[in-house]
């Protein structure tokens, strides 16, 4: 406490008593507000808690209540005395405290002594005697001073209320295999397939709000996210025709915000091998949806910035600005004419297939694309180019380790 404050309590000791109680109020007004920052949660139904220091001299009944006999060398000795109080004034020892309390206190003033020195912390299990809500007061704490500061923090945890879940690519597993011994993999990476891994995998699993079930049927081992339903479709279909390996396909990835996608969190939650097909829209209506803006938050969120792993995972369908332009015009004609889908009678100038099916019926178009029965030889070499490159990064992406 000294180094936070820059001063020595000896020093402080030899003052005189009214301008000692100056000092010391100024000295409790700043730790109390800087700690009251950083834990938000209440002591006894009081929002405002108020750290407070005292320099005394330990009297025999003092003594007594720190549980020392009253003969004890000590007494007559001056003592620095610690509490916490709430808005009623009521200063109370920080024994006689929440565990949690006592602890958060004392790591937040390790951690404030050392600010101003570039350190590597290391910390074991920080959430046992933390409330749910206080170890989420702790995670911003660790974040603020690691960038404040430029220290690498590191522990180690149980606990889902310390997993940074839009910040996966700072988590490693960490697990002991019979044979290899203890070992840590990335979280984005690698095959969860013993149960050491899945156990390791739990509080992230939780975490990300799901739950590690053998017996899912939304998920499978081998998961394809697109953008929407017809995407699904589209790829279904053209995967059945080429007579590519079947894969599971997952729908919806849309638009990304700023939070991590709820798909790519679940399997990685799930430990399954998943990739991400997207279009090259870059004109779309929506702010921060561009493939750009998607392709950069999955690249920063979940493979912290490594853009070799994230085209291992992420494919964009470079120069077609939508699914239906993975199609030749004649090609969407053709499943027109078969399917019995009413076109309008007369095409974009430029090769536009969405405007040309129409945005409100994309869905329905490919839907009827995926009832009718096609054969490869029905479709133009171009689009079975652009599906095939789809297909192998896929196996590529999908490959067993």
């Amino acid at each position: 406490m000294e180094t936070i404050l820059n001063v020595f309590f000896s020093r402080i000791a030899r003052t005189e008593t009214l301008q000692r109680g100056t000092i010391v109020d100024e000295h409790n007004k700043k730790l109390s507000a800087n700690f009251s920052k950083v834990f938000k949660q209440k002591v006894h139904n009081e929002s405002e808690v108020s750290i407070s220091y005292a320099i005394d001299t330990l009297s025999k009944s003092r003594a007594k209540d720190l549980g020392k006999k009253e003969d004890d060398e000590d007494i007559g000795e001056e003592f620095i005395f610690f509490s916490v109080q709430t808005s009623d004034g009521e200063p109370l020892p920080l024994r006689l405290r929440s565990k949690g309390l006592i602890w958060f206190l004392s790591f937040w003033l390790v951690l404030e002594s050392m600010k101003d020195q570039n350190r590597v912390i290391l910390i074991d299990e920080p959430d046992n005697s933390l409330h749910v809500n206080a170890q989420s007061d702790l995670l911003n704490v660790l974040d603020e001073i690691a960038q404040t500061y430029g220290h690498q923090i590191i522990y180690a945890t149980h606990s889902p209320f310390l997993i940074p879940t839009e910040k996966l690519h700072r988590i490693k597993l960490v697990y002991n295999d019979k044979k290899d011994g203890v070992n840590i993999s990335e979280i984005s990476s690698g095959k969860i397939d013993t149960k050491s891994k899945r156990d390791a995998l739990l509080p992230v699993s939780h975490a990300i709000g799901c739950s590690v079930s053998k017996h899912n049927t939304i998920f499978t081992d081998r998961n394809i996210i697109v953008e929407g339903l017809s995407d699904m479709f589209a790829y279904q279909t053209m995967g059945r025709i080429l007579k590519e390996d079947e894969y599971h396909y997952l729908p919806g990835i849309g638009t990304i915000s700023d939070k991590l996608n709820p798909l790519i969190g679940m399997c990685i939650g799930y430990g399954l091998n998943w990739c991400l097909v997207m279009d090259s829209d870059e004109k779309s209506d929506e702010k921060n949806s561009s493939t750009k803006n998607k392709y950069e938050l999955i690249k920063e969120q979940v493979f912290g910035g490594n853009e070799e792993d994230t085209k291992k995972q992420v494919y964009i369908l470079e120069g077609i600005k939508n699914l239906e332009d993975m199609f030749s015009v004649d090609d969407i004609e053709k499943i027109a004419s078969k399917t019995g889908f009413t076109l309008p009678p007369q095409k974009p100038k430029n090769k536009d297939n969405t405007s040309y099916i129409g945005k409100k019926n994309k869905i329905i178009f490919w839907k009827m694309f995926a009832s009718a029965n096609f054969k490869a030889t029905d479709f133009s070499d171009t689009t079975k180019s652009n599906f095939k490159k789809v297909f192998g990064f896929i196996q590529s992406a999908l490959a067993d380790e």
